[in-house]
């Protein structure tokens, strides 16, 4: 296992297309010379203690990138959708347990390539994006933990190969999500593998909320079953 600081001369491997250093107990910067990494398609550096507070502005020149994982280093700061928009090749973005703010960007609308989208346990606040309703390769949309409200967009129903999604802790979310309950469920390929997490008001406040024929509500689990 790797661990202390991460050299810069890493970035003399221009060839290199995978960098996972997850869990490494690296220290110190991530150096800013790894922008010259450009070939790089894995980049994983989540759960280490690395100083830095913000995202690495490096990041967004690694056009190449399919998987970002930059979770649990506590970083601060928001979500640029400008900046964004550069990853379009992105299948896998992971970004859970920070201290993210702002709200999330519309522009996660261009990552059209995207079926993991991780960002629970941050700040986030405001509303869904109507535009996440482009990611039709979605298959894990997880934004448990955040602060946000208003209504669950209705391009949620276009999302069909979904298998988790999680808004558990997002008090202030409304919404009904039966329609895309029964659209998942009439596309799946596997037998009722849906699972949804919400906040156990989001059901419990009126039993119609989520009026999915296949699910079963309990606490604050919406799932389907036999």
């Amino acid at each position: 296992m790797v661990s202390g600081h991460l050299p810069s001369e890493l970035s003399k491997l221009q060839a290199l297309e995978i960098l996972r250093l997850r869990g490494s107990n690296l220290l110190g910067s991530i150096p800013s010379e790894l922008a010259l990494l450009t070939n790089l398609r894995v980049l994983m550096m989540g759960d280490n203690s690395f100083e830095d507070e913000v995202l690495p502005t490096f990041i967004w020149s690694l056009t190449n990138l399919v998987m970002l994982d930059m979770s649990v280093l506590s970083l601060q700061g928001t979500l640029s959708g400008d900046k964004l928009t550069n990853l379009s090749k992105l299948t896998s973005l992971d970004i859970s347990e920070n201290r993210l703010s702002g709200s999330l960007p519309s522009e996660i609308g261009y990552l059209t390539d995207l079926g993991k989208l991780q960002a629970y346990f941050n700040h986030l606040v405001g509303t869904i994006p109507s535009e996440i309703g482009y990611l039709k390769n979605l298959t894990i949309l997880d934004l448990n933990g955040n602060g946000l409200l208003g209504n669950i967009p209705t391009e949620l129903y276009q999302l069909s190969n979904l298998v988790v999604l999680n808004f558990e802790s997002n008090k202030q979310l409304r919404g009904d999500l039966g329609p895309l309950c029964d659209i998942v469920t009439e596309n799946s390929t596997q037998e009722l593998k849906f699972r949804v997490w919400v906040y156990r008001e989001l059901s419990s406040e009126n039993p119609n909320t989520i009026p999915c024929y296949c699910c079963v509500t309990s606490e604050i689990t919406v799932g389907c079953h036999e």
